[in-house]
């Protein structure tokens, strides 16, 4: 997470200058405008890379864009938005087709002429994908995109990208962000599907499998993580829920055991200071005992032959000598 831009820190003649060349930078090239006198431009633009996509944000005094057929034919990145107005209302228009978002979610293709305008004060978050990470033609988004609205999905992606800043902003582990942005890119495709002249299906179970997957790594240092549980949070039956991981070749108890042993064995490695019970309990083993049996089945060696190994590896490190030795 990066915030990239907070006018605050600049002086009034320098804000307006630096939002252009900040919006430049992180979106593709367009007219921009202020609606307020430049002396007067307040923004803070977030940056949040999810791998497969990425979020930013605009929030402050308003402004429009205008991305002419001249900008496209200078450099039309691949790219579809998802534009969510979380505060204030804005006007959207693109291909003939206008929107007033106000809490509404919008598309945005980069590929072809838009413009964009906030009537106020407010806050704009744009999701960016890849057409290549999403798997869809320009074609099928321009055909889905004013249905979006009817599709059941919709509340959920609403939902999801009101809360995706702050979880962007909460998650640091890099491989933990990627599954978030890998998630929020295939319910994104589902949407997009569900309206579409496809056949959404498989992209709802796909969506489904992704958000199953996200959930129990979430809650792995939870003993009582079980099947009902997981099944009951994402309003499915349990049968419904092993049949679809059974189609990606998943078994729920395996997977979840999988990780939580993954989990011990990184942090072990981190921490050889802990105590493997403590470590035990801290990735969801109730039994340390069972852990000690688990773990050294799929890793060879005894909880504490791991840990020591690493510690060792440590002291063997060289470390900084005192001057003059």
């Amino acid at each position: 997470m990066a915030l990239v831009l907070d006018t605050a820190q600049l002086s009034p003649g320098e804000r307006a200058a630096a939002f252009h060349a900040v919006f430049d930078a992180a979106s593709a090239a367009a007219t921009v405008a202020h609606l307020v006198p430049e002396r007067e431009v307040r923004t803070q633009m977030r940056l949040v890379d999810l791998g497969s996509c990425s979020l930013f944000t605009a929030s402050g005094t308003p402004f429009s864009l205008d991305r002419t057929a001249a900008h496209v034919r200078a450099g039309a990145p691949d790219i579809v938005c998802l534009q969510l107005q979380r505060r204030g209302s804005a006007r959207l228009e693109q291909a003939g087709q206008r929107s007033l978002l106000t809490g509404q979610v919008g598309v945005v293709d980069l590929t072809s002429p838009y413009s964009f305008a906030m009537s106020g004060e407010g806050e704009t978050q744009s999701l960016r994908i890849e057409y290549d990470q999403l798997g869809l033609a320009p074609e099928t988004l321009r055909e889905a995109a004013p249905r979006l609205p009817h599709s059941p999905l919709y509340p959920m992606l609403r939902a999801h990208l009101a809360n995706l800043l702050h979880a962007g902003e909460a998650i640091e582990a890099p491989a933990a962000r990627a599954e978030l942005g890998a998630a929020t890119t295939a319910l994104a495709r589902a949407l997009i599907l569900s309206v579409g002249s496809a056949d959404p299906r498989p992209a709802l179970t796909e969506v489904l499998v992704d958000r199953v997957l996200w959930y129990c790594e979430q809650r792995l240092h939870d003993p009582e993580l079980s099947a009902r549980q997981v099944a009951a949070a994402h309003h499915v039956s349990v049968r419904h829920l092993y049949a679809v991981l059974a189609a990606r070749g998943i078994s729920l108890r395996e997977w979840i055991m999988a990780q939580r042993l993954r989990r011990a064995r990184d942090t072990l490695a981190a921490r050889p200071h802990d105590s493997v019970a403590a470590v035990a309990r801290s990735c969801g083993f109730r039994d340390p005992a069972h852990f000690g049996r688990r773990f050294r089945e799929t890793y060879g060696l005894t909880p504490g032959q791991w840990q020591a190994m690493h510690l060792q590896q440590r002291d063997d490190e060289p470390g900084e000598r005192p001057a003059g030795d």
